[in-house]
């Protein structure tokens, strides 16, 4: 994996009528480089009740989404309770359904789930595609910001003066007990475009002054090599590191302080679709670096 530089800052626009009007109408320069699930607490415990909000936007700031079925292509919480002692390394969904993630039509939180246990477990939502036409000089800083550049050449939409992109996005969000140690905190849900983090625990410990977090990133179970993957920590007030996906789909972080942190990547290529020019999907990863 190639360490990739700082890329600048993005845009962001509230605007009141955004949760009513839903994701189709929202241009991904107006909101920022990311989507994620953001819980009211990564702690798993047992009976508690967690709420989950959609967010878009950067620096751990955005617009929430309220929750809108035609856009919804699922939403659910797996449940690590069976997992074995080490983490997943594959792409492919280990089988399980999931639980739907429950909430009310055209409110934010998007979700709500009373944990029935303290096992670590995986909120995963997935969107539908939605389609939206950004300007040339969009979409350009739009690809620079986000390293795109060796997914899509610019001669592939220099001479055009609007670019009509069809995306889709996708997050997960761990939740892990106070302590956890020794068991996958992650598993691969099935998300179309999926980042899995390969930990038995997101815990800095005495003895050390940082903690290696791995993780792969995987399109359609088939490891993607060649793409940018930002990391963030809300502290921070943005992106703290990026890696470039090596062969195996895998990029590896320091953490050096406790937080809340959010990885995310973007797959993007020519789209095969008439009137559309480029498919693009979204997918982001949030959890909770604790210290000992």
């Amino acid at each position: 994996m190639r360490k990739l530089n700082r890329r600048g800052r993005s845009w962001i626009v509230l605007a009141p009528l955004l949760m009513a009007l839903g994701l189709s109408v929202i241009t991904q320069p107006t909101l920022g480089h990311a989507f994620w699930v953001q819980p009211s607490s990564y702690v798993a415990k047992e009976d508690a009740v967690i709420s989950f909000v959609l967010k878009m936007g950067e620096e751990f700031e955005g617009v929430e989404y309220a929750r809108t079925p035609t856009h919804m292509k699922s939403f659910k919480l797996h449940s690590l309770e069976s997992a074995e002692s080490t983490p997943a390394a594959q792409g492919s969904s280990t089988g399980s359904t999931g639980i739907d993630v429950e909430g009310r039509i055209g409110r934010s939180p998007a979700g709500y789930i009373k944990l029935a246990n303290e096992a670590a477990s995986v909120v995963a939502y997935a969107s539908e595609f939605s389609a939206t036409t950004l300007s040339n000089k969009d979409f350009k800083a739009y690809v620079e910001s986000e390293g795109l550049g060796k997914q899509i050449a610019s001669t592939l939409f220099q001479d055009k003066s609007h670019i009509r992109e069809r995306y889709a996005r996708s997050a997960k969000a761990l939740l892990v007990p106070e302590g956890h140690s020794g068991r996958p905190v992650d598993v691969a849900t099935g998300l179309s475009l999926e980042l899995v983090a390969e930990e038995t625990s997101l815990m800095i410990e005495k003895h050390q002054a940082e903690r290696v977090l791995n993780f792969r990133l995987f399109l359609e179970g088939s490891p993607l090599v060649g793409r940018s993957v930002f990391l963030e920590r809300r502290e921070a007030k943005g992106v703290v590191d990026a890696q470039e996906s090596g062969t195996d789909g895998r990029v590896a972080f320091k953490i050096r302080e406790p937080g809340t942190y959010l990885v995310r990547a973007i797959n993007i290529v020519p789209a095969q679709i008439p009137g559309v020019d480029f498919n693009s999907q979204w997918t982001s990863i949030t959890f909770a670096v604790t210290r000992q």
